[in-house]
């Protein structure tokens, strides 16, 4: 947070507050196609929003997948590939 502060040349607070408005604003593209994400997005948010926390984050996959054709879909539309797992996303202290 903080080398995001400096190169924004602003506090961190303000950083944080940015970097969480930018998660966000990206998390709602990415839901619109996997509902799943945005309890990722939403948890990923929390996680910047309040230091000191930890952030779990659980894919499981809808069916077999293989390996090969997974890298080429996360290389070319990572969006897709997301689609292809249940997400799972928890913070805590």
């Amino acid at each position: 947070m903080a080398q995001f502060a400096r190169v924004q040349n602003v506090s961190r607070d303000a950083a944080r507050s940015a970097l969480v408005a930018m998660i966000r604003a990206q998390g709602e593209k990415i839901a619109a196609s996997n509902l799943d994400a945005k309890v990722a997005v939403d948890a990923l948010a929390g996680f910047v929003e309040t230091s000191g926390q930890t952030l779990s984050i659980k894919l499981t996959p809808f069916g077999k997948l293989p390996v090969l054709q997974l890298m080429d879909v996360l290389n070319h539309e990572p969006i897709v590939a997301l689609a292809q797992f249940r997400i799972e996303a928890s913070t805590g202290l």
